[in-house]
């Protein structure tokens, strides 16, 4: 015959299984970080108790590239747009996996057509 053991147990503390994401939010790019036709934008992973994440962890981007409208200080009552003419967006998944170091390069591909544009990229993951 069985007994069943019951005791009350004390949680004193507990480390939510969340990852903190660093990354350079306030660098505007330009043509200069452009190299081989590829734009590259690091990111910092590592769990919020200070941990690194696990080698061969997998990492989703799902990323936006959406073109810019200009704008001008002087005339910003002004359009300098036509809104009949097609707005250059796209959208994209990648996925990669860590490498143990918690640091991690998205790629992108930055043709020449693009490269003369002004552009928001957004990147979630």
């Amino acid at each position: 015959m069985e007994k069943e053991v019951t005791q009350k147990v004390f949680i004193e503390s507990k480390v939510a299984n969340s990852i903190a994401i660093e990354a350079d939010e306030d660098k505007i790019y330009s043509k200069a970080d452009i190299k081989d036709g590829m734009m590259k934008f690091k990111f910092d992973f590592k769990y919020l108790s200070g941990a690194k994440l696990d080698k061969d962890s997998n990492v989703n981007f799902d990323y936006n590239v959406i073109e810019r409208e200009p704008r001008s200080k002087k005339y910003k009552n002004f359009v300098f747009v036509n809104p009949s003419n097609y707005k250059y967006q796209f959208r994209n998944f990648a996925e990669t996996k860590t490498d143990g170091s918690g640091e991690l390069e998205l790629r992108l591909e930055m043709p020449q057509a693009l490269q003369n544009k002004k552009i928001y990229i957004l990147v979630q993951l």
